[in-house]
């Protein structure tokens, strides 16, 4: 089975939620590989792959680079 999540077209950056019952993914490995594949792909690759635009391309071309392991409430 293969489950596609699409990005979303616009986000707000400025709500600050709080959970004081943090937990990790439950795909945690298969969000590693998946990332490590998507580290490799320029923007304008993650813009035709997401159909999204250059903008949001970008951010999450920054996003992908960002990700890594272990998780904290800082990352």
């Amino acid at each position: 089975m293969k489950i596609l999540l699409s990005p979303a077209k616009s986000i707000k950056l400025d709500i600050q939620a709080e959970n004081p019952l943090n937990t990790l993914p439950v795909f945690l490995s298969e969000s590693e590989k998946l990332v490590k594949k998507l580290k490799q792909l320029k923007p304008t690759d993650i813009k035709i792959l997401m159909k999204v635009s250059d903008d949001i391309a970008e951010l999450n071309y920054k996003r992908f680079n960002q990700w890594h392991l272990p998780f904290t409430p800082e990352n």
